[in-house]
């Protein structure tokens, strides 16, 4: 009786909405419409967080604008529910198989 929308994002190589956001986080997903395996860009998600601790320490020790306080807020979202976050927000990207 419960609702469960499908959620699906746009596929790097394909650009057809068939890749499910469910699956995408810890090992990656099939793209339905190419069938390539896509995950999320993990380059990406490691210098955001760095991106957000550099601002947020900065901010913190010198300036104190208040943009610590956002950084952190963002670093709580992005780094506490990885399944969610890491599914909806990062990007994709499509890794080469190496044989």
């Amino acid at each position: 009786m419960g609702f469960s929308a499908e959620v699906f994002r746009v596929c790097p190589e394909c650009n057809q909405r068939a890749v499910r956001t469910s699956e995408i986080f810890p090992d990656g997903t099939g793209c339905l419409h190419c069938l390539k395996h896509i995950e999320t860009d993990a380059t990406f998600y490691v210098l955001l967080i760095v991106a957000l601790l550099v601002v947020s320490v900065v901010d913190y020790r010198f300036y104190q604008s208040g943009a610590a306080y956002i950084c952190g807020a963002l670093l709580i979202i992005f780094g506490g529910p990885m399944k969610w976050s890491l599914s909806r927000f990062i990007p994709l990207r499509h890794y080469e198989d190496t044989e």
